[in-house]
């Protein structure tokens, strides 16, 4: 329940506070007075886009904020949003003159998203250029789930055909996947075979090369192991030999300096060391032989290496042989997939099977209460000056599942007895089309968890006994939610518990708007205006008293 508006700086109204309280509230004045200047503000505070055109005074930001009671079935909506709960909330809204925006709920900083989904939970704005909305497919449906109260089966169908759709879309891409596949398969499994075909070892293109680069100097490495191995110990005069003789020397001169000692154990090592080179010398010139057919097996290796190293840009074995490991993946992937696709088939198949059994029962849901819904809206419209209405909900199951089931509903109608009925879009006229609203608004009203309904001058087109009917309505509305009529009707607004009057004022040649709540002897003028203009006529009086008393 909305306790308190607070407005500064809002297109005409510098600062205001208005105060509701529960059941039913009017509020009139005069055409251009500021009605729909409230309402602005409020849808303003609620989510809609900010402009700039909005601010009174361009140099001041514009602050709108609300008041609102809160019912404990909320608190899971501000946990949700990490947001204090209370039991008392405020929703507040800045408009710097920068433009910037910024939203509060109870002093927390949130989006606007969150602030118009709060909003819609906490309060219903009617205004007459909504009632189109009764001509929207998702507007009937929610109308009839909310009737119908079938909150936990909606959200479990819901749950099933997202997921539904989520596996859908996933078999699709499998699907397009294994199509794009087929089309290269023979060139990727042509890639394998290459690969797999050279069998290759780890490093087998460096080891080779080396091997490759011996035999490619085989003459100057022979030649050069046999220069070595004269020099060393198969010659006249060799290293060896001529060191030899440098040990005997040395040997001859340790008796006579003992700092030669060392010396001489020193080229003992080097002797010793020398004679082992000698060995692997002998050793390597005797082995290494030049094989021609080795040769040409390692040339015409290396040359498959190097085709595919270039066919493929990459330099060396180990990154080959990643390349036929990573085909040989892709390639075994694809015969998993349609072992995947078949098993996605299967199990979208007993997902369509549920869906189909969860979808009869949400429309058994709605189903079951169409002629109770239909005989409350037709009450409702009798009442509000349309006596002869006949009013059809029809439904038809689809083919097809969507978000909300396979139920279609059209709503059918005929304002004149022994008139056809046609759509409802075809059939009815702008001020009938909002008493259809009001009908409807007025059936949901023991179903709909909003704290407060306020309609913007729904009725209009009627007057006398009719306006008289709809007071009615909306005062028996007014005992399940507080109910807010701007209206320029007086026996809508004598029936209100409170009643509130816009006005204009100008002060040092700025205009403002106004609201007061009006008192007893307030509200028969304001009626009695109502009734007979500015000039007021003891008659009018009269009636407004009269009206009043009602």
């Amino acid at each position: 329940m909305i306790k308190q508006l607070s407005i500064q700086n809002y297109v005409l109204i510098d600062d205001l506070k208005i105060d509701f309280h529960h059941a039913f509230t009017a509020i009139t004045g005069e055409t251009g007075a500021g009605k729909s200047i409230l309402l602005g503000a409020l849808n303003l505070l609620l989510g809609k886009r900010a402009d700039l055109s909005a601010l009174l005074n361009k140099e001041r930001k514009c602050i709108l904020e609300i008041r609102i009671e809160v019912n404990d079935d909320l608190e899971g909506v501000f946990d949700h949003y990490e947001l204090d709960f209370d039991r008392e909330s405020i929703l507040r809204r800045e408009i710097s003159p920068s433009g910037k925006s910024r939203s509060f709920i109870n002093d927390t900083p949130v989006t606007l998203d969150v602030m118009k989904d709060m909003g819609q939970r906490l309060i219903d704005i009617h205004s007459q250029h909504q009632s189109i909305q009764i001509q929207n497919p998702q507007f009937r449906l929610d109308l009839i789930d909310r009737y119908s109260s079938n909150d936990r089966i909606r959200k479990d169908y819901l749950m099933r055909y997202e997921t539904y759709l989520s596996n859908q879309k996933l078999l699709q891409d499998l699907i397009e996947k294994k199509e794009s596949f087929q089309k290269k398969k023979d060139f990727l499994e042509f890639q394998f075979d290459e690969l797999d075909a050279l069998q290759l070892q780890e490093d087998e293109k460096e080891k080779l090369e080396e091997e490759n680069n011996l035999f490619q100097n085989n003459e100057l490495i022979k030649s050069k192991l046999s220069q070595i191995n004269t020099q060393l110990s198969s010659g006249d005069n060799t290293l060896i030999d001529q060191i030899g003789r440098l040990k005997e020397s040395f040997s001859d001169l340790k008796s006579y300096l003992t700092e030669v000692s060392e010396l001489s154990d020193r080229l003992n090592s080097s002797y010793l060391e020398l004679q082992d080179i000698a060995n692997e010398i002998e050793m390597a010139n005797e082995s290494f032989s030049f094989d021609q057919e080795r040769l040409s097996y390692v040339e015409e290796r290396l040359s498959e290496i190097y085709r595919l190293c270039h066919k493929h840009n990459i330099d060396t074995t180990s990154e080959l042989i990643e390349l036929r490991a990573k085909l040989e993946m892709e390639l075994q992937n694809s015969l998993n997939s349609d072992f995947d696709i078949k098993t996605l088939e299967n199990e979208l198949s007993m997902q369509v099977e549920g869906l189909e059994e969860i979808a009869k029962e949400l429309s058994n849901t709605r189903v079951k209460v169409l002629k109770e819904l239909e005989d409350e809206i037709q009450n409702c419209l009798g009442r509000s000056g349309i006596p002869n209405a006949n009013f059809q909900i029809r439904h038809q199951y689809a083919e097809t599942f969507t978000s909300n089931g396979k139920d279609e509903f059209e709503f059918w109608f005929s304002a004149n007895k022994g008139v056809e009925l046609q759509l409802l879009e075809k059939s009815a006229s702008g001020g009938e089309m909002s008493r259809i609203m009001l009908a409807i608004k007025s059936a949901l009203v023991d179903k709909h968890q909003l704290h407060s309904i306020i309609f913007d001058e729904i009725d209009t087109g009627i007057s006398g006994a009719i306006a008289e009917q709809v007071g009615d309505i909306f005062t028996k509305m007014s005992k399940q939610r507080q109910l807010i009529a701007i209206t320029h009707l007086p026996q809508i607004a004598a029936q209100a518990d409170d009643h509130l009057l816009v006005f204009k004022q100008e002060n040092e040649g700025i205009t403002n708007t106004y609201i007061k709540q009006l008192d007893k002897e307030e509200r028969v003028l304001e009626l009695a205006k109502m009734i007979s203009g500015k000039s007021v006529s003891e008659a009018a009086i009269g009636s407004a008293k009269e009206l009043l008393s009602h």
